[in-house]
């Protein structure tokens, strides 16, 4: 299937329509518990265990603009797997954790995309752990929970700052250890606990206070789930029973709907790999595929289009001024952010643009070719888009 061809099914589809399109396979190995990150048009995919029940240490990037796959730099290390993959700054990827054939690791480290060249960054200066839970704030990544040796889950939060490259402990995660939880909107939910029982707690983590607060339960208990955004794919009720749900999260009210996004079309499976991109006009671009049921490991890479509408993310709404604009525009935010992180994308999903806003602070724009972008915002979790057209 062709870009164009792809373009043209996002544009015709109706508000709130959702559709599911199978992409080119991943062209690794088929494995399960694989890490990812992302940056602009790209999503890495590597690590995990592969068919043959090898720990793998290669990695591929995908690409949305031209649909195909390429391999990148191995990791300069063991093969693992359960590892964390993140992005910060959106300049690169990070990959923490996870297990290889020696045990659990503690180790950080970070990829560069313009030189294709992994290095190593400081160690988490605990215990090693994998399969746990991560949620980024663009300049740190917290690591909740995972399983340390000995088949031992815990509930300790770390926080990882790029800038100065160390780790702090923070506010343990409330509740039962857990290992295998997923994450979405800055919400670690489900996982499993020392004896593999599913789990369907789900915490809030705030990292302006470092609290937690208690949410509104799973439907029904899940681990080995992929959470992206305000979506959670698939998962295991138990060892033996995986699943096919895709569960739309809100915020507002803390609740779960699976009527809205059909079943994942490739089967039941956990382990998989999520990820996402902006939104094509008003489509959000839901990447999820690899993973295992039972003895049967994929490398099957899917896409769902699913059409959200404007200011679904959060608790409030914005306004653009000037719209249409030439040199920049302004952004009105809800009366409770006081700020507020931004990007702007373009038709395509690619970030051309990051930084900060405050109520009354321009964003440049006057770099921008002349055409239709999104401005999308961040507050605290909360996610809120709106679009503005460029002038020559």
């Amino acid at each position: 299937m062709r870009w164009a061809t792809f373009f043209s099914l996002l544009v015709v589809l109706p508000a709130f329509a959702q559709q599911w399109q199978q992409l080119l396979d991943f062209p690794g190995a088929a494995r399960d518990d694989a890490a990812s990150f992302h940056w602009n048009d790209k999503i890495c995919v590597g690590t995990g265990m592969d068919v043959g029940f090898q720990l793998t240490n290669n990695w591929h990037v995908y690409s949305m603009i031209t649909q195909s796959w390429e391999s990148i730099a191995s990791l300069p290390s063991t093969g693992r797997q359960y590892c964390n993959g993140f992005s910060l700054g959106n300049e690169r990827g990070y990959l923490f954790g996870g297990v290889d054939a020696n045990g659990p690791l503690n180790e950080l480290w970070c990829y560069d995309p313009l030189s294709n060249v992994w290095s190593q960054r400081a160690s988490l200066p605990g215990s090693g752990r994998y399969a746990s839970a991560v949620i980024t704030d663009g300049e740190h990544a917290y690591i909740c929970g995972g399983m340390l040796d000995g088949g031992i889950p815990t509930n300790e939060v770390w926080r990882y700052d790029r800038v100065s490259n160390t780790w702090e402990a923070r506010t343990p995660m409330p509740g039962t250890p857990r290992h295998r939880a997923a994450v979405v909107d800055n919400v670690v939910v489900g996982g499993a606990d020392s004896s593999f029982q599913a789990l369907s707690e789900a915490y809030a983590y705030n990292p302006l206070n470092d609290q937690w607060t208690p949410r509104p339960d799973l439907p029904a208990p899940r681990f080995g789930a992929s959470g992206v955004e305000h979506l959670h794919f698939c998962g295991a009720s138990s060892l033996a029973q995986n699943h096919t749900e895709v569960l739309v999260y809100d915020w507002l009210s803390g609740t779960y709907d699976g009527s809205i996004i059909p079943p994942f079309p490739g089967g039941p499976r956990k382990g998989g790999i999520a990820s996402s991109q902006s939104s094509l006009a008003d489509m959000g671009l839901f990447f999820y595929g690899l993973g295992i049921d039972g003895p049967t490991r994929y490398n099957d890479w899917w896409v769902l289009a699913y059409g959200t509408g404007l200011n679904e993310y959060g608790q409030g709404t914005i306004s653009i001024y000037p719209n249409p604009a030439s040199t920049h525009i302004n952004a009105v935010l809800p009366t409770h952010w006081p700020e507020a992180s931004f990007q702007i994308y373009d038709a395509v999903g690619r970030t051309l643009s990051n930084g900060r806003s405050v109520n009354g602070q321009p964003i440049p724009i006057d770099v921008l070719p002349p055409g239709r972008y999104e401005l999308w915002l961040e507050f605290n979790g909360e996610r809120i888009r709106a679009p503005f057209i460029k002038l020559p």
